[in-house]
């Protein structure tokens, strides 16, 4: 799934738009100096903090089968995001 790019004045002129385009897919936004966040949608959100929840924490700690299995599902679904990112 590609994400959609923005700059922090397009955010700032047309906020309900993007918010809207969230709610489908990831948002990226860069200020002028290449830094990006990204605007997710709240489900992602919840989402990324139940699989953090249940990892036991963010990095290390064992990771079950399942844990993985949801990861890989996210990876799947956000690879271009990901791809975009390497690009950075």
């Amino acid at each position: 799934m590609e994400s959609k790019h923005v700059t922090a004045a397009e955010l700032r002129e047309n906020f309900e738009r993007c918010r809207e385009q969230a709610g489908r897919e990831p948002v990226m936004v860069s200020d002028g100096d290449g830094d990006s966040v990204f605007l997710i949608s709240a489900a992602d959100y919840r989402e990324y903090q139940d699989l953090k929840r249940r990892s036991g924490c963010a990095y290390g700690g064992a990771v079950t089968e399942e844990f993985q299995r949801d990861l890989d599902a996210i990876m799947e679904r956000h690879e271009g995001v990901f791809a975009g990112l390497a690009k950075c």
